[in-house]
């Protein structure tokens, strides 16, 4: 959700979120596609804030499930294996309608 939200919100989701990238690539694992295609190509059509706040809505969801799942992974990880990624939390938008886009 990053990659495709990126040219929609603000605080670069992409950036914050490189690490999680960096973590599974530490752990050998292969990344399905980061990008969704159709949903950027449907976020290219709305309004700049409309955009903005389905993204930020579906960041903030991805964010919560990523931190409830790094969450089950620290509890039931081998010692040697990596700590999961912090990510730093932030506003996607400034104001709540996302209207500054």
């Amino acid at each position: 959700m990053a990659l495709t939200c990126e040219p929609f919100v603000a605080n670069s989701p992409a950036q914050r979120t490189a690490v999680i990238s960096e973590f599974f690539e530490a752990l050998n694992q292969e990344l399905p596609q980061l990008a969704d295609a159709t949903t950027q190509s449907s976020l290219n059509r709305f309004v700049p804030s409309q955009a903005a706040v389905l993204c930020r809505d579906k960041m903030n969801v991805a964010m919560t499930s990523f931190r409830a799942q790094a969450q089950i992974y620290s509890q039931s990880k081998p010692e040697e294996w990596p700590d999961p990624p912090d990510i730093a939390a932030a506003p996607w938008c400034s104001s709540e309608n996302c209207l500054e886009f």
